[in-house]
């Protein structure tokens, strides 16, 4: 009996009884440190992701009117290629495109903002928009120096083609300057020698060569009167005919130099086609919320 006595005694002492119970206190309080550090890193993170995400709607918003400008200026060129009579080279002034800074963004940061933590929406449809906006990214990113490539190589070949025009018209002037319409071997084909040459004088030139007046003034009537079999035994108008000819030539090189119109004009198109794209993916994750950083059964 007295063991007895002894033993229930050690189970109902006080003292044991509340160390058992500042032990549990002591677990319970621990896992409740942990829920509150667990939440404070959870609301830390979401507004992290909202940070991120509000800084790429700003930059891409602001991106898309430079954008904008850009793709402008390109049908503006494109435009002008296609209208232009003038040898001159058309002038492109164009806006620097800014999404280079939401590009420095890592893919993890990106899928972490625009789809493992969102609650709206599923993962393959976040991740389908999401990967379309990173590839227009990109693509722009590229794009840029391929178009700049473009234009040089429209400038080179036009101040080639001017280049090739200045070459034959100043053959032309010196011929007509220097021509002795007192000598006998040219007294038959003298008045139309003097024909072309008056209506060579009358031709615009220096910087702003109109092609279209040197073809209607100029180079076609020449062509189509000296292009004659009672003419071919002059030199002289051998001469004329030759280098009018390649005068001709280097309009019709001037006109296919204009294909480059079309190229720009494609970019352009392009070019809207992806801001598109990137509007709709930016307006498709504009309204997804994040996760709760309460719920500790969530992603966070």
């Amino acid at each position: 009996m007295v063991n007895y006595i002894e033993h229930y005694s050690k189970i109902i002492n006080p003292s044991n009884f509340l160390s058992e119970y500042a032990v549990l206190i002591s677990i319970l309080l621990f896992f409740a440190g942990q829920i509150i550090i667990s939440v404070r890193r959870r609301i830390n993170k979401v507004h992290e992701l909202k940070q991120r995400k509000q800084f790429v709607k700003e930059w891409v918003k602001e991106s898309i009117d430079t954008l904008d400008k850009y793709i402008n200026s390109l049908e503006d060129l494109s435009g002008s290629i296609a209208e232009r009579a003038e040898l001159n080279s058309v002038g492109w002034k164009y806006n620097i495109i800014h999404f280079s800074r939401i590009n420095d963004i890592s893919l993890k940061e990106y899928f972490e903002t625009f789809n493992y933590y969102l609650r709206g929406g599923t993962h393959n449809q976040n991740s389908k928009k999401l990967s379309n906006f990173l590839f227009k990214l990109d693509h722009i990113d590229k794009i840029h120096p391929i178009i700049i490539n473009l234009y040089k190589e429209y400038f080179q070949n036009n101040n080639e083609i001017l280049n090739e025009w200045n070459l034959n018209y100043m053959k032309l002037a010196n011929l007509f300057t220097y021509i002795n319409y007192n000598d006998k071997k040219i007294s038959e084909v003298k008045s139309i020698i003097k024909e072309a040459s008056d209506m060579f004088s009358g031709c615009p030139s220096g910087k702003k060569v109109d092609l279209n007046i040197w073809l209607n003034n100029y180079i076609n009537p020449i062509l189509q009167k000296l292009d004659n079999d009672d003419y071919k035994q002059y030199t002289i108008i051998n001469e004329i005919h030759l280098l009018t000819s390649n005068l001709n030539i280097v309009t019709i090189k001037h006109d296919n130099i204009k294909n480059f119109s079309t190229k720009f004009k494609d970019y352009a198109d392009d070019l809207k086609a992806s801001e598109e794209i990137i509007r709709d993916s930016i307006n498709y994750f504009d309204d997804k919320k994040f996760q709760s950083p309460y719920n500790l059964f969530n992603n966070l």
